[in-house]
């Protein structure tokens, strides 16, 4: 998995663990009604100080946005959980 931040970018990877379960996580899930699919995760890397910037020149770059117009509003991939191409998880965490 990758993870976003807004207006930062791409700023952490782990690998999942486990199948999610619907297990609700009162005091440490900020709403636990709307968030409650937990699963662990392994392998997590943060890149808090260099994350991967989705600007238009990276978004020219992405397979998923082939076909259409990096100026315009791209907040489609970024506000759900998306499958992503080999390719562009690579550009988009640097491996």
């Amino acid at each position: 998995m990758a993870f976003y931040q807004a207006s930062v970018g791409i700023v952490a990877t782990a690998e999942v663990a486990t199948l999610p379960e619907d297990k609700a996580m009162p005091g440490i899930v900020k709403d636990p009604t709307k968030y409650r699919w937990i699963f662990k995760l392994t392998d997590t890397h943060l890149f808090l100080e260099q994350p991967t910037v989705i600007d238009a020149a990276m978004r020219l770059k992405l397979d998923a946005f082939a076909e259409k117009d990096p100026t315009k509003v791209w907040s489609w991939f970024v506000f759900a959980t998306r499958l992503l191409t080999e390719h562009d998880f690579a550009l988009l965490t640097g491996g």
